[in-house]
């Protein structure tokens, strides 16, 4: 299981105050079908389809990343098929931040991985210590 899916403390960056990372939902990892049986993974019971990405920058540039992050997040928030979009900042590591986006389907999600947005956010990886970290979750409905 992805390490997003725990707990931990963050910042939302978009309504300014802390919270605690991780939604206590189920998540199901790709590979592994809704109920815990292995096999090919049923989009059909998909409820949402949650892609988080890990940036950790460069202490001089965390304001940049903040704000580029946050704008790109309202323009991701206008996509079809984007359910919701978060922006965070880690408690421990202020250099370290999330975006957290909803998706109601594989197929929306990548339009938005093949964008000139995602592209963008990528492109934050000049003035990053480590390379981006993408994870992607499927929380089964309920």
């Amino acid at each position: 299981m992805n390490d997003h899916a725990g707990r931990g403390d963050s910042y939302d960056l978009d309504r300014g105050e802390r919270k605690e990372f991780g939604s206590g939902r189920e998540a199901v990892e790709p590979g592994e079908a809704a109920g815990g049986k292995a096999g090919f993974f049923p989009f059909s019971e998909v409820m949402m389809i949650i892609t988080t990405v890990k940036l950790k920058g460069r202490e001089d540039k965390r304001l940049e990343i903040a704000q580029t992050i946050r704008g790109i997040a309202d323009q991701v928030r206008q996509c079809k098929g984007c359910v919701g979009v978060n922006c965070y900042q880690d408690m421990e590591d202020k250099n370290v931040f999330y975006n957290v986006q909803e998706w109601r389907s594989s197929e929306e999600l990548d339009g938005l991985l093949k964008s000139k947005l995602f592209a963008a956010l990528l492109g934050l990886e000049t003035i990053l210590t480590e390379p981006p970290q993408i994870d992607h979750l499927y929380r089964k409905g309920e």
